[in-house]
């Protein structure tokens, strides 16, 4: 089997073109969700539904541990924040990648 000059040229090109990406590393999944849960406890910790709802897709369904109701929309959403912030201020104490810890103020 004959390689041909362009395969072997192309290949090496582009073998020269990525060598250099070799030291970066993109984040994996797994710091992919710590920094989005650092991003989430910190915007729960500011009490302001306007920092907590962009971190939520346009088409979220959330079920909040403080009411029944399921929320479908953006609407929603901001009502269980403003709601939810009325009743509790949100502290997160601390979090892992699996666990995160949160209580009400004055109850640790």
């Amino acid at each position: 089997m004959r390689t041909s000059f362009k395969a072997v040229t192309a290949g090496f090109v582009l073998s020269s073109v990525l060598m250099p990406l070799g030291p970066f590393a993109w984040a994996g999944p797994k710091e992919d969700v710590a920094a989005a849960t650092s991003r989430w406890a910190q915007a729960l910790g500011e009490d302001d539904p306007e920092k907590v709802l962009p971190l939520y897709a346009d088409d979220a369904v959330l079920w909040g541990t403080l009411s029944p109701t399921v929320r479908a929309d953006r609407a929603a959403l901001r009502d269980y924040f403003v709601g939810a912030f009325a009743k509790i201020r949100v502290r997160v104490q601390g979090f892992e990648t699996e666990v995160v810890e949160i209580s009400r103020e004055g109850s640790c």
